[in-house]
């Protein structure tokens, strides 16, 4: 089983000049340390290749500062920062692949470099360790290095994909995307892509008498009326290779299988010898433990391998299959499904937020993969959907054609405070994507106004906006604040403004609320804050929701007010 690897990268840009004393001034490109290139002629994963320094030189992509760092007299940037920078960057777990996509209408967000390490210049940070990542700029392959877990390309190696410019009295680098077309994704990818690669037909099975025989061998038996398949037979029929002793837990004693991202093991060694009980079987995902599956099973004296209902194994495995009673013939269809990751954000500035998927599959597939969210603390769930966009079978997606398009969307209303999201992508029990996202909203840093999804599936709900104030914190030593808005879309002819004072503990009282008209698109009151600097003011601005079956009220902005200490 292949070990996790975090889904944040490193390129390594074009050697710079004055990164290190050893650098010669006058070179554009200087020469990586011989440490460097003697481990490049039989690396291993993990071996030793170079070093991380710290520098002073300034990184630009498409003319904006980006932070970076050195490495062996290269720079450096942190690839997923690229998303920020007119790219798109996709990581594909099961293939351990780095994808970088210039796109030109992508909005650039820059990202605040950070000021110059603390560390003299030219001091060591960190080593430079090989890997077996594969990085591709478009679909030219770059060598890559690992950095902390991080994965790394120099960016001289983009020299001839793009404009690589060095200026070696500003101790500048700079790169310069060359814009070549959006390729198949015609629009901005949504931060997962789950598309459909090869279908794998498992050989018919049939049942003769109390045998189960596929292709002239026998692969399991009738059991008490059951069918039960070997596991190691189901597994490589799948694709799925066995895993190496001392994996993640695998011994010599226990069955385990992967498919480089997904792993099953089972420890047969409870059951006696021709004897059947419920085993539970630890599903893996990159390397860690994500879980346990019962499983009915029934031991054979053939070493590393158990006798598993059928209908477990269609769990297990995420596969469709169709039993044809004339012909006492089995049939499985396993689609091999990935996940390209382009990312969720960092941080969330809204109370909204929808978790997205795009799928690119054949609709006809009766086991089509599902998309889940969960959030701790609990957040208010709107619910997760799936929908066909657009004419069915008319997509193609590396180099797969004959796909429908299908959209996931998984909406979550958050308060102020910390959460943990778990994401996960999967086809019955397989695992096909799984990350842990940790957010914190703080009134301060949030939008107050809701940006609930148009379309909401809620119901109709009026939208609007505040010219003032324009954020969700106000600190005031006046005796009022007052709120101006407008409504770009009414539900209803007016807002409801519902007023709480925090109290010693850190909880909210509702102390007043009140009706406010909306004046052809215009709306405004006043709010009194509670007169103890300790303790804040909370503003919520309802609107009318309708939908077919009635009416209820909902938040659609949120402020909270700080009584400052009057000046003398």
């Amino acid at each position: 089983m292949i070990s996790w690897h975090k889904t944040r990268f490193l390129i390594v840009g074009a050697c710079l000049a004055s990164c290190l004393t050893a650098v010669p001034l006058n070179t554009h490109v200087a020469a990586a340390s011989p440490e460097f290139e003697r481990a490049l002629h039989n690396p291993k994963i993990g071996d030793k290749i170079g070093n991380v320094y710290a520098t002073d030189i300034r990184a630009y992509v498409n003319g904006h500062l980006i932070p970076s760092l050195n490495i062996d007299g290269y720079t450096a940037v942190v690839a997923e920062d690229l998303r920020s920078y007119g790219f798109d960057v996709a990581w594909t777990p099961d293939q351990r692949r780095v994808t970088i996509l210039p796109r030109q209408d992508k909005p650039t967000e820059p990202i605040p470099a950070a000021s110059p390490s603390e560390q003299p210049i030219g001091a060591k940070l960190g080593n430079v360790l090989y890997t077996d990542i594969e990085t591709y700029y478009e679909d030219q392959a770059i060598p890559s290095y690992n950095i902390g877990g991080r994965t790394a390309i120099r960016l001289n190696d983009l020299d001839k994909l793009g404009d690589l410019k060095w200026e070696p009295q500003k101790k500048e680098i700079s790169f310069q995307a060359v814009w070549k077309g959006q390729g198949e994704m015609k629009e901005a990818p949504t931060p997962l892509v789950i598309y459909q690669r090869q279908e794998i037909k498992v050989p018919a099975i049939q049942v003769q008498g109390v045998s189960v025989v596929s292709e002239g061998k026998q692969v399991g038996q009738v059991l008490d009326g059951s069918l039960r398949i070997s596991l190691a037979f189901m597994a490589q029929a799948l694709g799925y290779k066995p895993s190496k002793a001392n994996a993640w837990g695998c011994g010599q004693e226990t069955i385990c299988f992967d498919n480089g991202s997904y792993g099953i093991m089972v420890d047969p060694r409870p059951l006696k010898q021709g004897g059947s009980s419920p085993l539970n079987a630890s599903l893996f995902w990159m390397g860690g433990e994500e879980g346990k599956h019962e499983l009915q099973v029934t031991a054979v004296d053939t070493p590393l391998d158990v006798l598993v209902e059928e209908w477990n194994l269609k769990e297990l495995f995420g596969y469709s299959s169709t039993w044809e009673p004339e012909t006492r013939t089995l049939n499985i269809v396993y689609v091999d499904y990935a996940v390209d990751d382009f990312g969720f954000p960092k941080s969330l500035n809204n109370y909204y937020y929808t978790y997205r998927a795009t799928g690119y599959l054949d609709g006809s597939k009766s086991l089509l993969p599902s998309f889940t969210v969960k959030v701790n603390p609990g957040a208010l769930g709107y619910g997760g959907s799936m929908g066909l966009i657009g004419e069915t079978g008319a997509h193609r997606y590396k180099g797969v054609g004959g796909l429908s398009e299908y959209r996931y969307d998984y909406e979550k209303l958050y308060n102020l405070g910390s959460y943990e999201q778990e994401i996960q992508v999967s086809a019955g029990m397989r695992i096909l994507f799984k990350q842990n996202l940790s957010y914190e909203l703080t009134m301060k840093d949030v939008s107050p106004v809701i940006d609930y999804p148009d379309p909401f599936s809620g119901g109709e709900i009026s939208r609007i906006t505040f010219d003032k104030p324009t954020g969700g914190y106000t600190r005031t030593s006046g005796q009022a604040v007052s709120f101006h808005g407008k409504a770009l879309k009414k539900a209803s002819n007016e807002l409801k403004v519902i007023v709480e004072h925090q109290g010693y503990g850190g909880g909210f009282e509702k102390v007043d609320h009140f009706d406010v008209p909306i004046d052809g698109d215009a709306f405004s009151f006043e709010v009194k804050p509670q007169a103890d600097p300790r303790y804040l003011t909370r503003v919520t601005v309802q609107s009318l929701i309708s939908f077919p079956r009635g009416t209820r009220m909902g938040d659609v902005a949120r402020f909270y007010i700080e009584k400052a200490t009057e000046e003398p």
